[in-house]
């Protein structure tokens, strides 16, 4: 159902061993195929509440976006929404910055998350 949108470049000595960030990515495409065996328009109000989410903050964490969206339903595993912001990026919504804040979930333990920008915000 997930078709693979993203080159990945590896730094790896050895070919075809998959980087960290591949494995991410692979891993968050999995949550994603879940969340939406599970709630079949998972997928669709999830992208649909970044988008909104992302005419209104000029900048954002992808963590900000799902907990301002009571509309979409919970998904088993947070990482879908890694899946959500890379289709976003890839439908021109928003790009990643080098910046990172602190994850306030609870089982993250405070790990670094990505702040991404927005590419279509238009204000409050």
């Amino acid at each position: 159902m997930f078709q693979q949108q993203f080159k990945f470049h590896s730094n790896d000595a050895q070919a075809g061993t998959p980087s960290a960030q591949e494995l991410a990515h692979q891993a968050a495409a999995r949550a994603a195929e879940k969340a939406q065996r599970l709630v079949p328009e998972w997928t669709a109000l999830a992208l649909q509440a970044m988008h909104e989410y992302a005419l209104r903050h000029p900048q954002f964490t992808t963590e900000e976006v799902r907990l301002a969206s009571p509309q979409v339903p919970a998904a088993s595993d947070a990482h879908a929404w890694g899946h959500i912001v890379m289709q976003a990026c890839s439908n021109g919504l928003c790009r990643p910055t080098q910046q990172f804040s602190k994850s306030m979930a609870r089982g993250s333990h405070g790990r670094d998350i990505r702040i991404w920008i927005s590419c279509i915000y238009r204000g409050t």
